[in-house]
C-alpha cells in the first residue's frame, strides 16, 4: 500500500484555510506490472497526473477546505485482486472515493461492490462496456470513458449511410479483454430491431496477430464480407495484421477495413478551436498551389441532392458484396456459344496466335542479337591486367640490385590518376577512363554502347567497351591506347620541333574527327580538351572520351578540366554539350597548339584555375580568353578564325565544315602527308641527337665516377665492385688481422662545454685529420660511432703479417697529430685519445639491403674494444697476441702493464 498525503503547495496563489481543513481520502486501483495494460493506464504512465490535478484544484479554488490523501493498490486489472483491494480500501482504509480499476472486467466487479458500500467510484482508462451504464446496478459508478455501445451505433450509422448491409468482425484477445466487450456491445446493438438491416456475417476472436493466424482467418472472412471491422488492444497487433493482409494482396479497393476503438484524441480536440484563431495568421497559405482545390470544392459544395465524395478508391465506395459474389459465381454466362461463333473465334484465335508467335520470335531474335552485341562492349575487370613492376628481392646481403627496374614514361595518359589508368586487354595496352558515378544503365544506354562500338574513323579513337565491375570505381570506359600520349604530352617535349605545317596538320586531324562525330548519332563531343586529343605512333590525332553522357554528367570535374568548357555550358549545368560548344573547345585547343603551352598558360597568369573558370562563366565586355596576339608565325586570318570560334555569341561561331573550308584557303598544301613531313624533320634531328647523346654520355660517366667514389668510401673497393656487377658477396673468414679501436678521453665532459653544432664540428675536424692519416696506410676504416673510431688492417686485402705494423704506425701517427690539434672554440683544451688493438681472426661480410654495410664479427673485435676501454690517455693498449705479432718487426718498443682483468665475452 502506498499512502501519499498531499501537502499545501506553496506554488498555489490561494492558501489553505487557516482554521480547519477537511481530509478527502481517495483510493486508487491501478495496474503497474501487467504488460497488456501498463502502457495505456499503468501507474508509471498515469500517476504523474495526480499532483497535476491537485495543483489545478488549488489554482481554481475548487476545494480549498480539503486536503487530499491517496491510497494506492496495484490491482493489475485482476478481478480477484480488484475485488479484494476495493473492500480493503472501503472497510479498512476508509476511503471516501475510489478511482479505478482501469479495465472492464475488474470495473464490473468493483462497481457492484462499491454500490453495496455506497462509495462513489470513477472509472477511466480502458473501461468501455455498456453494461456499466445500468444505474440500477451500478448506482455509485461514474465512467469517464466513452461507451462501446455508442461506438457501435456510430459504426452502424456509417454502414447504413453507404448502404453496407454486412460486415465481419475480427479482433485479437489480450489480457485486458477490451475488444471482447466492444464486440459484445456491437452484437447487442445489432440485435436492436431498428438497426436489423446490418448483419454481422462472420466474427472471429484471434488468439494472436501472427501471420499464420491472420492468413487463416482472412481466408474465411474474405468469403463472408468485404467490410472488415477490426479491434486491437495494441499497435503491434494492428501493424502485424495490416502487414499480413498486404502480403496476401487483400489491401485493395475491394476491401474496406475499419478499426474500432474507444480512445479519444484530446490533443486534436484542443487543437481544432485554436486553428480558428487568426491572431497569428500570416494571410497566406504556404502550400497554396491549387493541388487540393478540386477535392475541397467537391467536399464542401454539393449541388442538388446530397452526393457522397470518396477521395480514394476511384471516387466510389466499395461494395458490401462483390458483383460476382464471394465465390465468383454470380456473373452471367457467355451470351453466344454457336458453332459458327466458335469456328470464327477459333480461326481468329489461331491467326492471332500465329501473329503473336511471329512477333514474339522477331522480338526474341532482336533481343538475342542485342544481347550478343552487348557482350561485345561489356569488358570484365579480370580481363584487364595492370603492368605492375616485379617485387623487390627478399634477401638483404646478396646484391645492390634490390629488384627489377621498371622504366616509366612521362606521358600523362599512362599515369595512374583519378581519371585514367593503363591496363592490358589481352596483349594490347588500353586506356581506362574512370567514371565515379552510381548511375544504373538502362536499355537506351545499352543501345548507345552498341552504336559507340560501331564508330570508326581515322581521327576518332576507338571505343572498346565498358567495365562495370571494377574495384576502383563504378564504371571504366576502355579506349584504344595511343603511344605518343595526348597533345599536352607532345607540347611538353622540347626536343620536338613543331613548325607551322606540323601544327596545322594536328588541327586538321581534330577538325576531321569533330566533323565525323557531329554527323554521327552523338551530334557533339561534349568533352573536347587537349588531354582527350591523343596522338598515335603515326602522328595522327585521335579524339577520345566522347559519348557516355549519362556517366559523365555525374562526374565531378575539377576546375582544370573546365578550362575548355564553353561559357554557355558553364552557366547551364543541365546541358552537357553542343556542337557550338565543341567549336569553342576546339579554339582553346588551337591556342595550346599555336603557343605550345597549356590552356591559358596559368604559370604566367596571376589567376587560378577556379578564377579563370569564373571569369569565363561571368562573361562581360572584356572576355577572358587565352593570349594569341603575339604569335607572329601564324597567318593572321587563322588567328581571327580562332577568335571567331571562341566568340561569346554562340550564333557567331562558325561550324566545323566552315572552319575546314577556311583552313584550305589559309593553309597551302593542307592535304599533304604529315608522316612525310615528320620523316624529313627526323633526318634533321639525327645529327643534333648524336651530339646530344655524346654529351649525355660524358655527363653519365662523370656522375658514375662520383657515385663510385662515394661507394668506395662506404665499403672496400673490391666489395663495391662485386656489388656493382650484381655478384653475391659471401661472408669471408680472415685468419689474421689487426683491429683498432679509439675514443676521445673525457668526451662527455668536453661535449658538455660545446653546443651540438660545435660537437659535430669538433668530431668532423678530428676524423678528417684521422682519415688523411689512414690514406697513407693499408688500413680500412670500418665505421665511427660517436667519438669511437674502428679500423682494421689485413682485410679485405690480405697483407700477410704487415697488418700489425700498419695499425701500429697509424696509431702512433694519430697520437702525434693531436699535439697540434686544437678546438676552435676552446683553444686552451687539448684532445687526447685512448687506443686499443688486438690481433686475431674475424669474419667480414655485407649486411643490409637498403643501406648495405661491410661489418666485422668475432671475438677479435670485442677484445680490441676491451683493450681500448682499459687504455690510458694517448697510450696504445695492445693484447698479448698483438704484442707477439709486432715483436716480429724491429723498431717497436712495448712495455708490459702487468695483469689486467678484461671481460672478453
Amino acid at each position: 500500500m502506498y499512502t501519499t498525503s498531499m501537502p499545501s503547495s506553496t506554488a498555489l496563489t490561494s492558501p489553505f484555510p487557516s482554521k480547519t481543513t477537511k481530509v478527502l481520502k481517495i483510493g486508487l486501483l491501478m495496474p503497474r506490472y501487467n504488460a497488456d495494460v501498463a502502457k495505456e493506464s499503468g501507474f508509471d504512465r498515469a500517476a504523474g497526473a495526480i499532483p497535476i490535478a491537485v495543483d489545478a484544484i488549488r489554482k481554481d479554488h475548487l476545494l480549498d477546505d480539503y486536503n487530499f490523501t491517496f491510497v494506492l493498490k496495484l490491482s493489475e486489472c485482476d478481478e480477484k485482486l480488484s475485488a479484494g483491494y476495493s473492500v480493503e480500501l472501503i472497510t479498512i482504509d476508509k476511503v471516501d472515493v475510489l478511482i479505478g480499476p482501469t479495465c472492464t472486467a475488474s470495473a464490473i466487479t468493483v462497481g457492484i461492490l462499491t454500490a453495496f458500500y455506497n462509495t462513489p467510484t470513477y472509472l477511466w482508462g480502458l473501461v468501455a462496456s455498456h453494461q456499466l451504464a445500468d444505474t440500477n446496478v451500478y448506482s455509485t459508478t461514474t465512467r469517464m470513458t466513452s461507451d462501446a455501445a455508442e461506438l457501435a451505433k456510430a459504426f452502424l450509422a456509417f454502414m447504413a449511410e453507404f448502404n453496407f448491409d454486412r460486415f465481419a468482425l475480427l479482433y485479437v484477445l489480450t489480457g485486458q479483454q477490451k475488444c471482447r466487450f466492444i464486440g459484445d456491445d456491437l452484437k447487442a446493438v445489432i440485435e436492436n430491431t431498428s438497426l436489423s438491416d446490418v448483419s454481422m456475417t462472420f466474427t472471429r476472436q484471434m488468439e494472436s496477430s501472427s501471420a499464420d493466424v491472420v492468413r487463416k482467418t482472412m481466408h474465411i472472412a474474405a468469403q463472408k464480407a468485404r467490410i472488415i471491422a477490426l479491434c486491437f488492444a495494441n499497435d503491434v497487433d494492428r501493424r502485424n495484421f495490416f502487414l499480413t493482409i498486404n502480403d496476401m494482396g487483400l489491401n485493395t479497393d475491394e476491401y474496406l477495413y475499419i478499426t474500432l476503438d474507444t480512445r479519444g484524441f484530446g490533443l486534436g480536440q484542443r487543437a481544432v478551436p485554436r486553428t480558428r484563431n487568426l491572431t497569428d495568421a500570416t494571410g497566406k497559405c504556404p502550400g497554396q498551389n491549387g493541388s487540393g482545390i478540386k477535392t475541397l470544392i467537391q467536399t464542401y459544395y454539393e449541388e442538388g441532392s446530397g452526393a457522397r465524395i470518396w477521395e480514394t478508391r476511384g471516387g466510389k465506395p466499395p461494395l458490401a458484396v462483390p458483383i460476382c459474389g464471394f465465390e465468383r459465381k454470380g456473373c452471367p454466362e457467355e451470351l453466344i456459344k454457336t458453332p459458327l461463333v466458335i469456328a470464327a473465334v477459333s480461326t481468329g484465335g489461331a491467326f492471332a496466335l500465329i501473329t503473336v508467335i511471329i512477333i514474339v520470335y522477331i522480338f526474341w531474335s532482336k533481343k538475342k542479337e542485342e544481347e550478343r552485341l552487348n557482350l561485345q562492349w561489356q569488358i570484365a575487370y579480370y580481363d584487364l591486367v595492370k603492368n605492375l613492376p616485379k617485387k623487390a628481392g627478399s634477401e638483404s646481403s646478396r646484391s645492390f640490385q634490390s629488384g627489377a627496374v621498371s622504366v616509366s614514361t612521362k606521358l600523362t595518359i599512362e599515369t595512374q590518376s583519378e581519371f585514367f589508368a593503363l591496363y592490358y586487354l589481352g596483349a594490347e595496352p588500353v586506356v581506362a577512363s574512370k567514371h565515379h558515378t552510381r548511375t544504373k544503365l538502362d536499355q537506351n544506354d545499352h543501345r548507345d554502347m552498341r552504336k559507340l562500338l560501331s564508330l570508326d574513323h581515322s581521327n576518332v579513337n576507338k571505343f572498346l567497351g565498358l567495365c562495370s565491375d571494377s574495384k576502383e570505381c563504378m564504371y571504366m570506359s576502355i579506349w584504344k591506347y595511343c603511344s605518343r600520349g595526348s597533345l599536352q604530352d607532345v607540347f611538353s617535349k622540347e626536343s620536338i620541333t613543331m613548325d607551322s605545317f606540323f601544327m596545322f596538320s594536328l588541327i586538321r586531324d581534330i577538325l576531321q574527327g569533330l566533323s565525323y562525330i557531329h554527323h554521327s548519332f552523338l551530334e557533339y563531343h561534349g568533352n573536347l580538351t587537349s588531354d582527350n586529343c591523343l596522338v598515335n605512333d603515326r602522328w595522327q590525332v585521335k579524339l577520345s572520351d566522347y559519348g557516355l553522357e549519362r556517366l559523365r554528367k555525374s562526374d565531378k570535374l575539377p576546375a582544370k578540366k573546365l578550362l575548355w568548357k564553353a561559357p554557355e555550358l558553364l552557366r547551364d549545368d543541365s546541358v552537357y554539350g553542343s556542337s557550338a560548344g565543341d567549336v569553342y573547345s576546339f579554339a582553346i585547343v588551337c591556342s595550346e597548339i599555336m603557343s605550345r603551352k597549356p590552356a591559358y598558360d596559368l604559370a604566367c597568369r596571376p589567376e587560378s584555375e577556379e578564377e579563370i573558370v569564373y571569369m569565363v562563366k561571368r562573361g562581360g565586355r572584356t572576355l577572358c580568353r587565352p593570349a594569341i596576339a603575339n604569335l607572329t608565325n601564324f597567318n593572321p586570318a587563322f588567328i581571327h578564325l580562332v577568335r571567331d570560334c571562341w566568340s561569346e555569341n554562340v550564333k557567331e561561331r562558325p561550324t566545323v565544315e566552315q572552319i575546314m573550308k577556311l583552313m584550305k584557303s589559309v593553309v597551302p598544301n593542307s592535304n599533304a602527308n604529315l608522316m612525310d613531313h615528320v620523316f624529313r624533320m627526323m633526318e634533321g634531328y639525327a645529327d643534333s641527337l648524336e651530339q646530344e647523346v655524346q654529351a649525355r654520355v660524358k655527363e653519365l660517366e662523370s656522375e658514375k665516377k662520383k657515385s663510385d667514389l662515394l661507394l668506395y668510401r662506404m665499403m672496400p673497393k673490391q666489395i663495391a665492385e662485386k656489388l656493382k656487377m650484381s655478384s653475391s658477396v659471401e661472408p669471408e673468414t680472415f685468419e689474421s688481422v689487426t683491429v683498432f679501436f679509439s675514443d676521445v678521453v673525457q668526451f662527455t665532459t668536453l661535449a658538455s662545454r660545446c653546443s651540438p653544432l660545435q660537437v659535430v664540428d669538433l668530431l668532423n675536424r678530428l676524423y678528417t685529420n684521422f682519415d688523411q692519416i689512414i690514406d697513407c696506410h693499408d688500413v680500412y676504416k670500418v665505421e665511427t660511432i660517436g667519438d669511437g673510431y674502428l679500423c682494421v688492417s689485413g682485410l679485405p686485402h690480405r697483407n700477410g703479417n704487415r697488418h700489425i705494423t700498419e695499425i701500429a704506425d697509424m696509431s702512433l701517427a694519430f697520437i702525434a697529430s693531436l699535439q697540434t690539434f686544437r678546438i676552435p672554440h676552446i683553444p686552451s683544451e687539448t684532445v687526447q685519445i685512448r687506443v686499443g688493438m688486438h690481433t686475431g681472426s674475424v669474419v667480414a661480410g655485407v649486411v643490409g639491403l637498403t643501406m648495405p654495410r661491410y661489418c666485422l664479427f668475432g671475438d677479435t673485435v670485442n677484445t680490441a674494444s676491451r683493450m681500448e676501454s682499459n687504455s690510458k690517455p694517448n697510450k696504445i693498449h695492445m693484447s698479448v697476441e698483438a704484442h707477439l705479432a709486432v715483436q716480429q718487426f724491429p723498431g717497436y718498443t712495448t712495455e708490459s702493464r702487468g695483469d689486467v682483468i678484461i671481460k672478453v665475452r
